[in-house]
């Protein structure tokens, strides 16, 4: 449910959540959505750190943290 502020300039995707919590398909051709070229050049791209990769997703402990055992 979060994204980049300008999805809905770039793209016509309709996303369809039920109150039972599913989600509609598309019934459109390929994916189901249209791009707008020219609003996604307004927005190229910028490479971003993904937490996966950094270990903040899976470092939770706190920076006082004490080591009780070491990973062998």
């Amino acid at each position: 449910m979060t994204d980049v502020p300008f999805r809905r300039d770039v793209c016509d995707e309709k996303l369809v959540v039920r109150k039972d919590g599913t989600m509609g398909i598309p019934d459109r051709p390929g994916i189901g959505i249209d791009l707008d070229e020219a609003e996604l050049l307004k927005h190229p791209y910028v490479r971003t750190e993904l937490r996966h990769y950094r270990g903040d997703l899976t470092n939770i402990r706190p920076p006082d943290a004490v080591k009780y055992y070491e990973f062998e």
